[in-house]
């Protein structure tokens, strides 16, 4: 998806600056449309023509080994047909825009830690408006996560969720991914509303529209997301929580620690020691047995979102009483970065919501640092390929080479992000820049009538 440059010459229009505190009237506030959803035709624009035709051989490399699971057959690690965990269904990373209602929402206990530098996964399953359901297909013959028809499965990692600035470090000489991720996926860190969406809660997002090649059902799923916002209905008011994420994996690993977070230096996707994982481990392996390191490393390169997500809008109900027509009221407080623009406007009972990251926004570069990998704690992720990577390892190593492999691992790390708490009820209109955080954009937006 291409920036949307636009020149906002208001970012208020026509908008009350009255509370929309919830009425004490005794009637029932009941829904007359979406809480939430798109602007008709700005998901088209950013979906344009999908492809339909894809497989999961043409996008993963094989319609029957999944990411990684070649290695028990094939002990050429840089012959592997399957490189890279998440395949794009359109080469060079295609954003999709989608609407629907959570079905499921929960934090992953099972993922790799090698692509995984900001923790487990926030992971749910989103029932899909009648015009999205085709962005949801299953093209391998197992079942597995995409098993709800009509669901989409999306992930994010659970570090890039607004985090309270006071988080503390987890990060450390002796801190194991483990005890990383369960730190980032810990709810009271999150700032308040922002954990997760709930079941029944209606959401609008963006993401990289991938077949999930980790997966023998070869599903496609939307990861990671890029913008989030999600609704619910409490008294006669809608709220609304939203935030853009500032990153994504790239899938591409490098031995110089000292640029993965460097988020705005695209050219070391290109250089000539950065590759996919199952290349890259080659390398580490003779970097171990060389004597130039004392152990495994594995570093993926964390890179900037910068797409902008299309107009949204979220709806306030209508108490019984109450005229259709009767305008919102619309009150906010959202934190920006320097370099985006949002815009907000009433329609009736609608608040429509711009947000355009345009040519001056500059992504904060990532903060990596390395955690330890224990070997049993790998091998307790890898539990459906009943492997001990270590000892597979050393198997393909000369005699007497397996000691050189004793110690655990270290994997790129990163402490949640965090960021200045928001109102949780505002009672204003506030949108305020604040270059000392990372995301785009985030916060929370209430209309009533």
């Amino acid at each position: 998806m291409g920036r949307l440059r636009r020149n906002i010459t208001a970012l208020f229009v026509g908008i009350g600056l009255t509370a929309a505190a919830c009425s004490s009237s005794s009637h029932q506030a009941t829904v007359t449309g979406p809480a939430l959803g798109w602007v008709p035709g700005a998901a088209e624009a950013v979906n344009g023509t999908l492809p339909t035709g894809y497989t999961a051989r043409s996008v993963c490399g094989s319609a029957t080994a999944a990411y990684l699971t070649e290695l028990l057959t094939n002990p050429h690690p840089t012959a592997l047909a399957v490189q890279r965990e998440w395949g794009d269904i359109v080469p060079g990373g295609k954003q999709i825009a989608l609407s629907g209602t959570v079905a499921q929402a929960q934090l992953s206990t099972q993922d790799l830690p090698m692509s995984h530098p900001f923790g487990g996964d926030l992971t749910m399953n989103v029932t899909l408006d009648p015009q999205f359901t085709s962005l949801s297909r299953r093209l391998g013959t197992e079942t597995g996560e995409e098993d709800q028809p009509g669901a989409l499965h999306v992930e994010i990692p659970a570090g890039l969720i607004p985090h309270h600035r006071q988080l503390p470090t987890a990060i450390g000489p002796a801190t194991t991914w483990a005890q990383l991720s369960q730190a980032n996926m810990n709810p009271a860190g999150d700032l308040p509303g922002f954990a997760q969406p709930q079941p029944g809660d209606r959401v609008v997002l963006t993401g990289r529209w991938i077949v999930d090649c980790g997966h023998a059902d070869f599903h496609t799923e939307v990861h990671p997301v890029t913008f989030l916002a999600w609704a619910h209905h409490a008294g006669e008011a809608t709220t609304v929580h939203l935030y853009a994420n500032p990153y994504r994996d790239t899938e591409l690993y490098n031995p110089n620690a000292g640029v993965l977070g460097n988020v705005n230096d695209t050219s070391r996707l290109s250089l000539p020691a950065t590759t996919t994982f199952p290349k890259y481990l080659v390398a580490q392996i003779l970097a171990v047995l060389s004597g130039k390191q004392d152990r495994l490393h594995s570093q993926e390169l964390v890179a900037a979102t910068t797409d902008s997500a299309g107009d949204w809008q979220a709806c306030a109900p209508t108490a019984a009483g109450t005229p259709a027509s009767a305008k919102a009221k619309v009150t906010y407080d959202l934190v920006t970065r320097p370099g985006v623009q949002v815009g907000i406007r009433v329609q009736g009972g609608c608040a429509v919501l711009h947000q355009d990251i345009t040519a001056g926004y500059r992504a904060a570069d990532a903060t990596i640092g390395s955690c330890v990998l224990p070997w049993d704690y790998l091998n307790s992720q890898l539990s459906t390929a009943n492997l001990d990577v270590r000892e597979f390892i050393t198997k393909a190593l000369p005699p007497g080479s397996a000691g050189k492999l004793a110690a655990d691992p270290l994997t790129a790390c990163a402490d949640a992000l965090s960021a200045p708490d928001v109102a949780g009820v505002p009672n204003d209109q506030h949108i305020r820049i604040a270059p000392d955080q990372p995301f785009p954009v985030y916060g929370v937006l209430r209309i009533g009538r």
